[in-house]
């Protein structure tokens, strides 16, 4: 069935609804909140990019993927605010659900609603399900020795978030709660309702660290006189980026960190100033005041996640998260029911995007081969008159305009023959009312003065194709934001703006052409580079989709580095699940494998790219899927490679299901973790799985020989979300762990008899001897040494430490800038093996929302005057796309690849380049309709 419930608008809601919709599903989001967005628009700005979070959420030129107010325009989404689920019965791919709540969209087969209406309770079908609700944010009351709620100066995280807007308008200060004086001194204490077994909360909720690294930055930055400091057990800084990034804020910001934990708050009653006593790690205690003590409270299940598990039949974890099916990442336990966000566990923003793609793949899949989407484009009428007809439409957005706006008065300025004010044009009656005038009133051009483009642009678009006019006649005039909500407090002068604009439009229609349309049909096929688990997993979803697969693979064999691999982080058995991945690949009819094989050239574009393998065989295909993998870094450090008794981390899980003498006869095994990660020039990041991988070595040993003494020296423990359980069982099975920090790394000597390590134990407070029969390093993950020649080959960028640079770290983890070219697994950064299949399948998902088309459409928004062309560069280099080419000594711009964003027209010294419908003559014949008098 093509129709899906996503449960929750939160960010996972929203992204797995979008790819859903533009893949051709029909989706029904419900949301029991009054409106869409869930946690992100309450927050100032994201980390580690600064980007202000209501900006990347909202349709800015820049796509972000997960645009809300296409989630209210998008014809295949139904949008159903307050909701409740009423009744949930069926089986996959014809489940029945009963639901009521506030219609926010009026579409089939909610048409007879209009928004805000209250729905009766309604049945809808569907084929498959995602459960996105998101998280509870955890109660700090419940922690007593803190003194929330009793002391007004200590706030959460997300209150302080608030106080961080309210900077911005407050002369850059932090004003506390309790008299509103600016802040000189703040403390954050992290853990605050994480980790902590006694609550039944033993995990990590894996941003908070990096969300008050963040915050202290942000004060940072209203003010350096502030002095910051940074309470924390363990600094879990674990995403792509993230270390630099920490480092950035040490050492730029000069904010301060300090490994304790807090012994006790009290409040100072003359200053209202906030007294803490701390330990450091050597045990020395330390009191210190703050004016104000932010807790970096974490995530907790949602509210509803019982009821929800009663309700689908999903099991839960004994956290009350969301219990997938091993090595898939997205699969409930109940078939037909997929789980994104926070509610399969703690979690951050890329991974959250990137298990709502992967629903994509899953719900395509259990849906079977057939498209939805039409392979025929709207049809353009060919009678357009030659004395064109320019319609002007005005809305009233719901009395929000006709309410300061002299709406009547600007018709009556403009002729108001050729101007109709309409109520609600975003409404199913609106839209229907304005499509029977133009048709009757055979309106060549077209302008709706409204709200911005930037939330109603699709639908406005929509709109006039459906008339048979293609969208480069329509002209969209924002006179809510920047007229009537803007200038609210003088209606006449903002009716003068309103009309000053409208009738700049109408000198932009009367000059607007019909821009060429270029159709471009789409080869049914995917390139995949790697045949490691990440290509496997891609390739294997996309030929039971029903398309032609080409896997290359540089290797003689399938299955990659993670053959080397028996058990994964969460017990999953690697082995037998890549030996059955593998069996399926090759024997799928819609897979071609390419053993021994490299791409040597890559062109084209989205939905027609086409490749040279290094077999000569030419391949044509719409999308292309970078998963070239990583690989085990091999230290200079510790004798690594020389020494047979040190062993890196797959090294020593090799010879522990080898069943090697050396393993079984030694008594003292040390592991030394970040060797060759975190380092202050080189591999600057950390490779996110090396810390659970080390526990789960040592718990695996203590099983099989509890006798055994296996000490960590580590730096931070990052056991991330649910991963923090092997901690406390490692501590509680007699595990040693000796902390050292970069400055004082341990030394390893070796004799022929043994290995002895030395390193200073921050408890005891001397430095300790241990003789060590195997050494273990934890080396982390490197990029893979083809990554340069696979990024010259596909116009490709790297980062800093040679993996690929996705469209935006947060938002698009799995895209590039490149249209139709995805990146999953190791290629992008280092990950455990459940989230590179998570991002396999997310390439997957987002792949269908190309595939399922069978054209792609372009405006052609760029002409090339060729006669003035000195083909000098200076378009290519500028374009943050890489679509101009120079050929025969004269540029060419695909004009199903330009995006339109203008930059090389700005740029061309030579005025060779052009906007159509937007060339210097109609910019200034625009500007000068701003001079003609008119009395108003």
């Amino acid at each position: 069935m093509r129709a899906v419930l996503v449960v929750g608008a939160g960010l996972a809601g929203t992204k797995a609804a979008l790819d859903l919709a533009e893949a051709g599903f029909d989706v029904y989001m419900v949301e029991k909140l009054p409106f869409v967005g869930g946690t992100m628009p309450k927050l100032d700005k994201m980390f580690p990019t600064h980007d202000c979070l209501i900006c990347t959420l909202s349709p800015s030129s820049m796509d972000m993927g997960c645009k809300l107010s296409l989630v209210n325009r998008h014809p295949n989404i139904r949008t159903i605010i307050n909701a409740q689920i009423l009744d949930f019965t069926g089986r996959p791919g014809d489940f029945q659900v009963t639901l009521n709540g506030t219609c926010s969209v009026p579409t089939e087969p909610l048409n007879s609603c209009k928004i805000g209406m209250d729905l009766k309770a309604f049945t809808v079908n569907v084929g498959s399900v995602i459960l996105s609700p998101g998280f509870k944010v955890a109660d700090p009351g419940e922690l007593s020795y803190y003194k929330y709620g009793i002391y007004p100066n200590i706030v959460t995280s997300l209150e302080f978030e608030e106080i961080l807007k309210a900077s911005k308008t407050s002369e850059k200060a932090i004003l506390r709660p309790s008299d509103y004086k600016p802040a000189q001194k703040i403390a954050w204490i992290q853990c605050a309702g994480s980790r902590n077994e006694k609550l039944n909360k033993g995990y990590c909720s894996s941003i908070c660290c990096m969300f008050a690294i963040k915050e202290a930055m942000m004060v940072k930055e209203c003010s350096a006189e502030i002095k910051t400091k940074i309470f924390s057990m363990d600094l879990r800084i674990h995403g792509k980026g993230y270390e630099k990034y920490h480092r950035k804020a040490e050492k730029d910001y000069r904010i301060d960190f300090v490994a304790s934990r807090i012994f006790e708050i009290n409040q100072i009653e003359e200053s209202h100033n906030l007294g803490i006593r701390y330990a450091a790690e050597d045990g020395t205690l330390y009191y210190e005041e703050f004016d104000l003590v932010v807790l970096s409270i974490g995530m907790e299940p949602p509210e509803d996640a019982l009821e929800l598990s009663e309700i689908f039949g999903i099991a839960l974890d004994r956290f009350n998260f969301a219990k997938t099916v091993d090595l898939t990442g997205v699969c409930t336990t109940a078939p037909g029911i997929f789980v994104a966000g926070a509610f399969a566990g703690p979690k951050d923003i890329p991974e959250t995007i990137a298990q709502a793609s992967a629903c994509v793949a899953e719900v395509a899949l259990a849906a079977g081969e057939e498209k939805y989407i039409s392979g025929e484009p709207l049809p353009l009428t060919d009678n357009l008159p030659w004395n064109p007809r320019t319609g002007v439409f005005i809305c009233t957005c719901n009395n929000q305009l006709d309410s300061i706006l002299d709406l009547r008065k600007i018709a009556e300025k403009l002729g108001a023959d050729s101007v109709h004010i309409v109520s609600e044009i975003c409404t199913r009656e609106g839209k229907f009312a304005v499509q029977n005038i133009i048709k009757h009133e055979k309106y060549s051009h077209i302008i709706i003065a409204a709200c911005g483009s930037r939330t109603s642009a699709f639908f406005m678009k929509q709109l006039v194709k459906e008339c048979g006019l293609p969208e480069s006649l329509l002209q969209i005039v924002n006179i809510r934001e920047q007229c009537a909500w803007v200038h609210a407090n003088e209606p006449a002068k903002a009716t003068l703006k309103a009309f000053e604009q409208i009738r700049m439009a109408f000198v932009k229609a009367s000059m607007s052409t019909v821009l060429p349309v270029e159709f471009s049909h789409i080869v049914p096929a995917v390139l995949i580079v790697g045949g490691g688990i990440v290509g496997l997993t891609s390739a294997l979803y996309l030929a039971k989709l029903g398309f032609r697969v080409h896997m290359v693979e540089k290797e003689a064999v399938l299955g990659g580095k993670v053959a080397r691999i028996k058990v994964g982080l969460k017990g999953e058995n690697i082995s037998v699940h890549l030996q059955h991945l593998v069996n399926e690949v090759i024997n799928q009819p819609n897979i071609k494998i390419y053993l021994k094989t490299q791409v040597k050239s890559h062109s084209g574009f989205v939905g027609n790219f086409k490749s040279l393998l290094s077999s000569g065989e030419v391949v044509r295909h719409a999308v292309t899927i970078i998963a070239s993998g990583g690989q085990e870094y091999i230290s200079d450090e510790y004798y690594c490679n020389q020494d047979p008794r040190v062993y890196t981390q797959l090294q020593l899980e090799e010879a522990i299901y080898k069943n090697d003498a050396s393993v079984r006869k030694a008594k003292n095994i040390v592991m030394i973790q970040c060797v060759g990660s975190r380092d202050k020039d080189q591999r600057t990041y950390c490779s996110k799985i090396c810390c659970t991988k080390s526990l789960k070595l040592a718990l695996q040993l203590k099983e099989q020989y509890p006798d055994k003494n296996i000490f960590i020296l580590y730096r931070d423990i990052r056991t991330y979300g649910t991963f923090e359980k092997y901690y406390s069982e490692a501590r509680l099975k007699g595990i040693i762990f000796i902390r050292y920090n970069l400055n004082n790394k341990p030394v390893l000597e070796k004799t022929e008899e043994n290995l002895k390590v030395y390193i200073d134990d921050h408890i005891l407070g001397q430095k300790m001897e241990i003789e060590a029969d195997i050494i273990s390093l934890a080396t982390g993950v490197a990029a893979s040494a083809e990554n340069p020649k696979l990024a010259r080959i596909f116009s490709l960028p790297l980062e800093d430490n040679g993996f690929f640079k996705e469209a935006h770290m947060k938002l698009r983890p799995i895209d590039f800038n490149t249209n139709g070219v995805f990146v999953c697994g190791l290629a992008h950064a280092p990950k455990s093996i459940e989230e590179s299949i998570v991002q396999a399948k997310a390439a997957v998902g987002r792949s269908c929302t190309i595939l399922y088309k069978d054209y792609l459409q372009s405006a052609g928004p760029v002409a090339v005057n060729n006669g003035k062309c000195a083909a000098c560069l200076t378009c290519t280099r500028v374009c943050p796309y890489g679509i101009p080419r120079v050929i025969n000594n004269k540029v060419f711009i695909d004009p199903v690849q330009c995006k339109g964003c203008g930059i090389c027209t700005v740029e061309c010294p030579h005025k060779a380049i052009e906007l159509q419908n937007m060339s210097d003559e109609i910019m200034m014949a625009m500007i000068r309709s701003l001079f003609i008098p008119v009395e108003f």
